[in-house]
């Protein structure tokens, strides 16, 4: 029993350190000397990266969440980046925004920021989780027509995603129009294709790993899933729906204590800026390895940008933009007036020179009913990831290696595009992806 104590004395000793050198180094940017000068600018952002610092490394027996996620978003695109911005005068979109729209903007988001966490944990220890009997998959499964039904499966979406590519290997791996050459589709058959059957070689190819089979069977796996979905070729935002699921899975040391909190981390400041060399790639000499920090001050990190334009400008909808949202799948050919993204509306209501831009989730909530909509938003996420989070962390957590796994990791990849938005987008993506992993979860189970 001393022995346990200890353990959690010292658990918890090294959260409050990590969060320390955490919270310390995000002074750094928020502290920086600029163009401008805002005290009281500065002190909200401190007070926003102190929770966010700690929040990321509370509980260490909960080494990721969406709960961390969340911060983890909150901490870069909303604590970070703006103050680099305001700092330096940055003219996102050719506007620039003073003091006192700042001010407005940060004091909203850091009592989002607070009203999340109380909900959070209010909603987490609330809810009440019903056990249910998992069913798990044999892994000596003795009639091999089951394993070769999934490899052809996956093999067979590979090869359709290459007829759709024009069998162009260059239009799959870079983002960049020069290289793309797609077979043209409606808008329903891309919706099926993109959101429901693009993700099914990525849980076809986990699954897998829970049969004791060939070690061949598997590599043809992971081969068809990298060949449909490959990282250097999509939004950064698919990317990690995708491949973060299978980083938890096949490499058990990011499970520990706080190393995928820092791989993310990682990831904001090193990988996500290396894939978009993929974005605007016109050469192979063009790809730059070099850390570029100066991404905060550009389109990438523009959310709280635009959650302070639809503030400033008072852009309110009453709920139209949300009715889209829930109508996704309603082809435009039928409803002529389906509201587009969030982000392309502010950007033609507001006349703005760059219309494909990304609306934040609380500016999704601003956008549909005001400040009563960013309240709202706030609670009903709170709720959602505090459900979500106590039956993974009660229950499926502790069930071994079951497809249910799947589905909470692809979570933790589509919360990130969830939160930068816009919601008309990402909720249609995490639908089809839902819907992706449910078919595929039957074909897997089944066959048995």
């Amino acid at each position: 029993m001393k022995d346990i104590a200890d353990a959690m004395i010292k658990g918890s000793r090294m959260s409050l350190i990590y969060s320390i050198i955490l919270f310390g180094i995000t002074l750094f940017p928020i502290l920086r000397d600029g163009i401008c000068y805002s005290s009281t600018l500065e002190y909200i952002h401190i007070a926003m990266s102190f929770i966010c610092s700690i929040a990321l490394f509370s509980n260490q027996n909960k080494p990721y969440s969406l709960y961390k996620v969340f911060h983890l978003f909150f901490l870069f695109f909303f604590c970070i980046a703006p103050i680099l911005q305001y700092k330096n005068q940055v003219m996102l979109l050719d506007t620039l925004f003073v003091e006192r729209e700042y001010i407005e903007t940060s004091v909203v988001l850091l009592l989002v920021l607070i009203l999340f966490n109380v909900g959070y944990f209010v909603s987490y220890k609330q809810i009440k989780i019903h056990r249910r009997k998992s069913r798990k998959i044999d892994q000596t499964i003795e009639n091999k027509r089951t394993i070769y039904l999934l490899l052809i499966i996956s093999i067979a979406i590979c090869v359709f995603n290459f007829y759709l590519n024009n069998f162009n290997i260059m239009s799959l791996l870079v983002r960049e129009d020069v290289f793309k050459s797609r077979v043209e589709m409606n808008q329903i058959a891309d919706l099926v294709i993109d959101k429901l059957l693009r993700p099914m070689p990525m849980i076809l190819f986990l699954s897998s790993l829970i049969y004791k089979t060939e070690r061949w069977v598997k590599c043809l796996f992971a081969i068809s899933f990298f060949l449909t979905t490959p990282f250097t070729g999509m939004p950064r935002n698919a990317a990690a729906a995708m491949y973060i699921p299978v980083l938890l899975w096949c490499v058990p040391f990011f499970q520990r204590k706080n190393v995928f909190i820092l791989t993310l981390t990682l990831g904001l400041l090193v990988v996500f800026p290396f894939l978009n060399n993929f974005r605007v790639l016109t050469s192979i000499n063009d790809i730059s390895f070099d850390l570029n920090f100066d991404q905060f001050e550009d389109l990438n990190f523009d959310s709280y940008s635009m959650f302070m334009r639809v503030i400033s400008g008072n852009v309110i909808t009453n709920g139209y933009q949300f009715l889209g949202v829930l109508l996704f799948w309603v082809p435009r050919s039928l409803w002529t007036s389906k509201p587009m993204g969030s982000g392309f509306y502010v950007a033609e209501t507001t006349h703005l020179s760059f219309n494909n831009i990304s609306m934040p989730y609380f500016g999704e909530g601003y956008i549909n009913w005001g400040y009563l909509g960013v309240v709202l938003f706030a609670i009903v996420l709170a709720y959602v990831l505090a459900k979500l989070d106590k039956k993974y962390w009660t229950y499926t957590h502790y069930q071994g290696k079951t497809i249910n796994k799947i589905k909470y990791f692809m979570l933790l990849g589509l919360l990130m595009f969830i939160l930068r938005g816009d919601l008309l987008s990402s909720f249609a993506y995490t639908i089809g992806y839902m819907v992706s992993f449910e078919i595929t979860k039957r074909i897997v189970q089944g066959k048995q």
